[in-house]
């Protein structure tokens, strides 16, 4: 008797913690936006320091959203990360010395001197930081975009540009329609 008293008891506990509901609909879009093109210009002095500044919006309303945009509970991120793409006009020796990524304000990465074959070779720069990954989560549900800002600088710089790419898998909760 005490057996299913306690069964009883975990039964209830399991459920009034859960906020999903039964009608509730299950479902993972796939977040994608790439840049404009970046376009740095070297300074005149060989010694001076090229800076690069681009920001971009990634909407969460797409096909795939489109129904629930107003309807949505609960957004968990997943694989959040960015690409260099498109790069052209850098030596292969050359490092650039600041990469700063922020997103809606808070700065979710920032490297000084990090490699340019990483940058060359289309590398991702995971966003694994979960407290981070989740305030975008949270911003996704509540303004249905995050606003993306990437800056930096690099020395000794001829012209370069490039692409920066932001993704993200998206799994979400929302009302049934």
């Amino acid at each position: 008797m005490k057996k299913v008293a306690l069964l009883l008891v975990l039964t209830m506990i399991s459920f009034t913690s859960c906020k999903k509901d039964a009608a509730d609909v299950e479902f993972s879009t796939n977040l994608s936006k790439t840049s404009d093109q970046i376009d740095v210009n070297s300074p005149t002095l060989k010694s001076a320091t090229s800076a690069y500044n681009e920001t971009f919006i990634v909407n969460l309303e797409n096909p795939d959203t489109q129904d629930y945009i107003n309807k949505i509970k609960d957004i968990d991120l997943e694989n959040v990360r960015i690409t260099f793409q498109g790069l052209a006009g850098l030596a292969g020796n050359t490092t650039p010395t600041l990469l700063k990524l922020t997103i809606n304000n808070q700065v979710v990465l920032e490297y000084n001197n990090f490699v340019y074959d990483r940058v060359a070779n289309g590398q991702d720069f995971v966003i694994d930081d979960t407290q981070k990954v989740d305030q975008m989560a949270d911003l996704l549900k509540t303004a249905k975009k995050l606003t993306i800002k990437v800056e930096g600088n690099i020395p000794d710089a001829a012209m370069y540009q490039f692409y920066i790419k932001f993704m993200a898998k998206a799994n979400i909760t929302a009302s049934a329609l």
